[in-house]
Formats: structure tokens, C-alpha cells, sequence
């Protein structure tokens, strides 16, 4: 079983972000839009045709809490650091990302910089059944900010459409409800 701080930084980012979502919300009152992207040039997971991507965002400011899941492009995954302290110490320590609408260009060429240099880091590749794991390893950091960039680019979000049945919201917003009280230790 992973730790779950480990598990935190490779969370399903719908999810995740519904749970921060939810939790803002209760916790402040605060109102925030839960977006999505699709990218047609980053790697995609198993089961999935495109990668896609989930963060909130409020008045040109975008919370992501679960960045650090594109560390597996170059095979960082949570189950690989799990195997190793200096393996789990790769991943940046804030595990929520907040960057503005006007440097998102700037944060995904950040992330792409950070995933480069995990790589050079890293003992082996992670392995896995996720075609998405490694993708990007051996790739420059010009290529590598192309898909960062492409996956945070404010541009290409729009708002994540939510299923309105009634009984599916409730059981999504329960499993959001166990999702923030485990990150706060509840």
C-alpha cells in the first residue's frame, strides 16, 4: 500500500480537485470553477484516448492540487518514491500549485525544468502498465515544456461539465467528503 502523502501527488485530479473544491467551499464560503483541458500531445494514460487535465480556478488564478502527477512522464510515480526516501524527496514540496492566468507559460516551463532534472535523478526508470509512465524520459526540456505548457495553458480550459443526477452528485461529493477529511487528517 502507498503512503498517502505519496498517494496525494498522483490523485485522479477530478477527483482531487472536487475535494478541494468542496473543501474551500465549506471551509470559506468560496465559490471556484473546477476546469478541464484536453491535450492532444501529451501522453495519455491507460483507458483514456487523450490526456486531460482538472484544476479550480477563481478571477484568473488557478489552484491545482494535483501537478505533481506529471512527474510520471519521466517516471516518477508514487509507487516508484514509495521504494525509496530519496526517491520521495523528488517531488517539489508544495503539494498544491497556485499560479496566475498571465505566467501559466512560466509555471508549465517551470514544471517541465523540474521534471528534467528528476530524471537526471532518478536510478531507473518506474515501470508500469501506464503507457503514460516514462513517456517523456530522454526528451529535451524544449519538448517537455511543449506539453507542460500545452496541458496549463489557461487558453485551452473550459468548464468541466458535471453530471447533475442527483444520486451520482451525492456519491461523488461523499467519496469528496472522505478525500479531504484523510488530506487533513481527520
Amino acid at each position: 500500500m502507498c503512503d498517502p502523502d505519496l498517494r496525494l501527488r498522483g490523485s485522479v485530479c477530478g477527483l482531487a480537485t472536487g475535494a478541494l473544491q468542496l473543501y474551500i467551499r465549506e471551509m470559506y464560503g468560496a465559490s471556484m470553477d473546477r476546469l478541464v483541458t484536453y491535450s492532444e500531445i501529451a501522453p495519455r494514460g491507460y483507458n483514456f484516448r487523450r490526456a486531460s487535465h482538472v484544476v479550480l480556478a477563481d478571477d484568473g488564478e488557478f489552484f491545482d492540487p494535483t501537478y505533481s502527477q506529471f512527474f510520471k512522464y519521466v517516471g516518477l510515480t508514487p509507487e516508484y518514491a514509495q521504494s525509496s526516501e530519496q526517491i520521495s524527496r523528488l517531488y517539489p514540496n508544495d503539494p498544491l500549485a497556485i499560479f496566475q492566468s498571465n505566467n501559466a507559460g512560466q509555471f508549465a516551463d517551470a514544471i517541465a525544468l523540474r521534471a528534467h532534472e528528476i530524471e537526471s535523478l532518478l536510478p531507473a526508470a518506474s515501470e508500469g502498465g501506464d503507457p503514460a509512465v516514462g513517456a517523456l524520459r530522454s526528451a529535451t526540456v524544449e519538448e517537455k515544456q511543449i506539453v507542460y505548457r500545452d496541458l496549463w495553458n489557461p487558453q485551452n480550459y473550459d468548464t468541466l461539465p458535471i453530471n447533475d443526477q442527483p444520486s451520482l452528485c451525492r456519491r461523488a461529493e461523499n467519496v469528496m467528503r472522505r478525500m479531504v477529511q484523510l488530506a487533513v487528517g481527520g
